[in-house]
């Protein structure tokens, strides 16, 4: 309806990018195969520098800000990767600390489990394909047996880098 008075912000070549939220405000988009690359719409807002901050804090998992209190103090944040099912934190913004809450199936060993990694062939027909490929721990994907996950569609559904553990159960 208002596309032409709509510009382009961001673009990802090859994935449809999602919102980034925190504290109910478009902070950022996210976007890519493997863990999301955020770019951030403003990079010095207050809302961008917590979420980068608590991003480092957290490196190879992926930061999600689900509540803020009132007076912006406290902040939950969610944090996971392709090995560890979640966990629940809260950042004091006053001490600059974060406290663990809980675990998601806190009985999984994340040094235990499979890294899932982007990896991309061409088809006949030139298309590339994109997917995700978890191999088995301390092996090798080479001459391990396959299993092909194939996700519903054809529009909306698509496979995101994160635990699952049905994939990491095929990978044990």
């Amino acid at each position: 309806l208002f596309r032409s008075e709509a510009r382009q912000r961001f673009r990802h070549p090859e994935t449809n990018p999602s919102v980034l939220w925190s504290n109910g405000v478009a902070v950022g988009v996210r976007g890519g195969f493997g863990r999301p690359e955020v770019t951030y719409f403003d990079p010095q807002g207050v809302e961008a520098r917590l979420h980068a901050t608590l991003q480092r804090a957290f490196p190879g998992q992926d930061v999600v800000i689900t509540a803020r209190s009132r007076d912006g103090q406290l902040t939950m944040v969610y944090v996971h990767s392709d090995r560890q099912p979640g966990e629940y934190y809260v950042h004091d913004a006053a001490t600059r600390k974060v406290e663990f809450l809980m675990a998601n199936d806190d009985w999984i060993d994340p040094d235990r489990t499979a890294r899932m990694r982007p990896v991309s062939l061409q088809a006949r027909d030139g298309l590339m394909l994109h997917g995700l490929l978890t191999a088995p721990v301390g092996g090798e994907a080479r001459n391990a047996p396959l299993v092909v996950l194939v996700h519903g569609g054809p529009f909306d559904v698509s496979d995101e880098w994160g635990y699952d553990p049905m994939v990491q159960l095929l990978a044990a």
